[in-house]
């Protein structure tokens, strides 16, 4: 088994490294624990780029263009429901909540933990990506959530003028 090489570019230069234990023939995708982590410290963000990349990756091109727009639906409809919740409402199940039925859709509709394992043409993407892609996401989430929750709360505060 040969390690994959990964290349990427950093301040105009190429760098490569081994990493994993994924054979250059194989594709990496993420495995439900992985989409539900990821879901989870990511946003709702991640968890439609999370099952969108995979459903893109199985070659299921109608699943992900209904997950992109069912996840669309998702984050708004989270957005839109969060300034109302009450004040004592847990926190933490919310995520919880979407990260579990992301890990469920995972498991229903691509590929369980085990096929990949077994699978002579794909293999784990690294905990690593997952890890920095939920940080970016967790951040891209904030950035377009904080000032449209601020706007929300500065009109709600203030009525309209």
């Amino acid at each position: 088994m040969v390690p994959v090489l990964l290349t990427w570019k950093m301040n105009g230069q190429l760098i490569e490294g081994v990493t994993t234990a994924c054979n250059v023939d194989k594709i990496p995708i993420y495995s439900p624990k992985q989409v539900s982590a990821g879901s989870f410290f990511g946003g709702p963000i991640a968890l439609v780029y999370f099952l969108h990349n995979n459903f893109n990756t199985l070659g299921n091109s109608a699943a992900a263009a209904r997950t992109l727009w069912w996840g669309i639906l998702f984050n708004v409809t989270i957005l839109a429901t969060v300034p109302f919740l009450p004040r004592h409402f847990p926190q933490y199940l919310i995520p919880l909540a979407y990260s579990l039925t992301a890990e469920y859709i995972a498991n229903a509709k691509q590929l369980k933990k085990e096929a990949i394992a077994t699978s002579a043409h794909f293999c784990f993407h690294s905990n690593w990506r997952v890890f920095g892609l939920s940080t970016a996401l967790f951040v891209a989430t904030l950035l377009v959530w904080l000032p449209l929750l601020y706007l929300f709360y500065q009109f709600h505060a203030h009525g309209p003028d």
